[in-house]
Parts: structure tokens; sequence; C-alpha cells
């Protein structure tokens, strides 16, 4: 896990096996309907605290490819909130003198959090808002889906 760049912790190795059961914490678990849109599957987990009652803990808002479970291969979260998706927000899981820059497959929110409702920005983003049970509205801006009609015919 590399240092965090802002409010959120990013998780950057991830794999999804035939189950969810390799998440990266034992209380870990995704307890709401994930979301395929492009090729890119949104997963919203969460791991409870210790504490049998309440809210807290934290969640994971993680954008896999859709296929194989693998991070996405170019910046998809605008991790520095420039508002701009681009090797800016890239993670360092290196040193600083010897830097690995990869793109992060998540990003840690403190208490439980619901699916995202998306919206598109002119600008050709998306900014996700997902509320919590911390009582707040966090936002996210990833790259947008690819909307409109997919279509191929079979020749036989």
């Amino acid at each position: 896990m590399s240092p965090p760049r802002s409010a959120g912790e990013w998780w950057c190795l991830w794999r999804v096996g035939p189950s969810l059961a390799n998440l990266p914490s034992a209380r870990e678990r995704v307890v709401s309907d994930v979301i395929v849109r492009s090729g890119v599957l949104t997963v919203v987990s969460h791991a409870p605290s210790n504490s049998l009652c309440g809210g807290s803990g934290e969640s994971w808002l993680m954008a896999l490819d859709a296929c194989s479970g693998a991070r996405q291969s170019k910046a998809f979260f605008d991790t520095n909130n420039d508002g701009k998706i681009n090797a800016d927000d890239l993670v360092n899981i290196g040193t600083p003198t010897n830097p690995i820059l990869v793109v992060p497959s998540g990003i840690k929110y403190e208490g439980k959090m619901q699916p995202p409702a998306y919206l598109i920005m002119p600008d050709g983003t998306e900014k996700l808002y997902m509320s919590t049970s911390k009582a707040k509205i966090e936002t996210q801006r990833e790259t947008a889906a690819k909307l409109g009609l997919t279509y191929w015919r079979a020749w036989h």
C-alpha cells in the first residue's frame, strides 16, 4: 500500500478469484451489488470495526477490469483531486528513490459506504456520489463510461 495522497488511502494490489474471498481484510465483505460499465467492475466493500453496533469501520471503492479482475491499465480515479484524470493520478508503490507508479485499484473511506450514483460531467469524466454511515456524501471523479449502442453481427 502506498502512502495516502489525500483523505483516502490507496489499495493497489487486488485479486478477484472465483469468489470475492481474497479481500485485503479478514472482516471485509461485499454486501451490495457490483456495477459493470464499459468493462469496468465497480465494487464497494466494507470491513466493519470490532464494535457490534454502529456504522464504523472502513469501505473501499474499487474499479477493476470486469473480465480479468486486474487493475485498470491507465489512470481511472482523480486521486489528487485536480479535476483531471491523467498520469498525475498514479500512485507510487516503490520508494522515493526507485518509484514504481501504478494505477490504484481502489480508494479507502471511513464508515460503511453505499454504491455510487453517477453524474456525467461536461469534461468527459464522471463524478460519483456515495453516502456513508458517517453522515457524509463522498465524491470521486473517474474516467467516464463509453455510452451508446454497441452491437455486432455474426455471419454464418
